[in-house]
């Protein structure tokens, strides 16, 4: 049953890949926990955001062919009218070694599936954020959003656990006086984890929404903040009833370290 229902959910992707690329990219930011999910594809370890990843990658490969009619000659051809990746030399480098050190340890599977986790997939995961995300109008927004729909989900589950004890299967942190919820993930400070960087981004976003065009506020952009202040307030409680004390300090100086450095205005205030 657990394999059909992943097979449906693939089904489902690749059509999204199709029809709607950058709205696949951002499910894809969305379910970040979907690597929590593990199968065997065809004997191989994987987990359901690695599939994601996968069928983005392979569409976007297919589309790219049917573009250039799969005449790979003239793709190779038209290379130079093209812009050339950020960071391509330290992003090949960065391949290269990791991959001899996959040699080094015997092709051992732990050091293949480390290899694949850590650097094939992140810079997969890179060339379509370029490629598709990149060339959209406000696409940090869009980023953004999408880690804030997340950190929704997430926070909502963690705080459901926090006054029901519910879906929590460790009976010490399931209890109500040692209660800490841990959301999807299997321990507390994962929650502290994932949410405090999308914590302090949406600070940021935060500060950009309320001091542009602060004299025009229309009702979206009002809407926005409210929704975007929500998400922080809900995202810091989840920490809290994780009692992820250290993530709860490092967005303190992450939030400091941004006033510092955004602008003359926000130093002032920091500072105060």
């Amino acid at each position: 049953m657990f394999n059909v229902l992943v097979l449906i959910y693939a089904i489902f992707y690749l059509i999204l890949t199709q029809i709607r690329p950058v709205w696949a990219l951002m499910l894809i930011i969305v379910a970040l926990p979907a690597y929590l999910i593990r199968f065997s594809l065809v004997g191989i370890p994987c987990t359901l955001l690695e599939l994601m990843i996968i069928l983005s990658f392979g569409a976007w490969v297919v589309k790219i062919l049917k573009d250039y009619k799969f005449d790979l000659k003239k793709y190779w051809r038209e290379k130079r009218n093209r812009a050339s990746y950020p960071f391509k030399l330290e992003i090949v480098a960065l391949l290269l070694i990791s991959y001899g050190a996959v040699f080094v340890a015997a092709l051992s599977s732990s050091a293949l599936g480390i290899f694949k986790a850590y650097f094939l997939e992140p810079i997969i995961w890179f060339i379509l954020v370029i490629n598709i995300l990149g060339k959209e109008k406000k696409a940090s927004e869009k980023i953004i959003w999408s880690m804030l729909i997340s950190a929704l989900l997430v926070s909502a589950v963690a705080i459901y656990q926090k006054i029901t004890g519910q879906f929590i299967f460790n009976e010490f942190w399931a209890n109500e006086a040692t209660r800490r919820a841990v959301s999807f993930f299997g321990y507390p400070n994962a929650v502290g984890l994932y949410l405090a960087p999308i914590v302090v981004i949406m600070i940021s976003f935060l500060q950009q929404k309320l001091f542009s065009n602060s004299d025009n506020k229309t009702r979206k952009n009002i809407l926005e903040i409210v929704i975007i202040a929500v998400a922080i307030i809900l995202s810091l409680l989840s920490i809290y009833f994780a009692k992820s004390e250290g993530a709860l300090a490092g967005i303190v100086a992450a939030v400091i370290f941004y006033g510092l450095l955004v602008n003359k205005k926000m130093r002032q205030v920091t500072l105060a």
